[in-house]
C-alpha cells in the first residue's frame, strides 16, 4: 500500500511532523510506502531522507495570513501556482 501526505513545514519542531515520523515508523512494519509532500527542506526532510521515505518539495505559499482578505487569498493562490511550474 502507499499514502502521500501533505506537511506545511520542513521542521521536526512541533508535534504534527513529529507524530508524522511515528506514523511512518509504525507503518514500515506492514510493508506501506509513504510519499511526503513538503514546501521546504528541513529536518523534517533530512529524517525522511535517513529512513528512506520518498519526498517531493513543491514550494508554496502558506495558507494563513495575518491579513485574512480576498486580496491577500489572491495573492497566495498566484504564488503557488507560480511555484508550481
Amino acid at each position: 500500500m502507499k499514502i502521500a501526505t501533505f506537511t506545511h513545514y520542513g521542521q521536526l519542531a512541533y508535534g504534527s511532523n513529529r507524530s508524522l515520523i511515528n506514523l511512518i515508523d509504525g507503518l514500515r512494519e506492514y510493508d506501506v510506502e509513504m510519499l511526503v509532500v513538503c514546501p521546504t527542506t528541513g529536518s523534517l526532510t533530512d529524517a525522511l531522507e535517513d529512513r528512506g521515505v520518498a519526498m517531493l518539495q513543491v514550494p508554496f505559499a502558506w495558507w494563513m495570513s495575518r491579513q485574512p482578505s480576498l486580496r491577500a487569498s489572491l495573492r497566495r493562490l498566484s504564488t503557488n501556482f507560480r511555484c508550481a511550474v
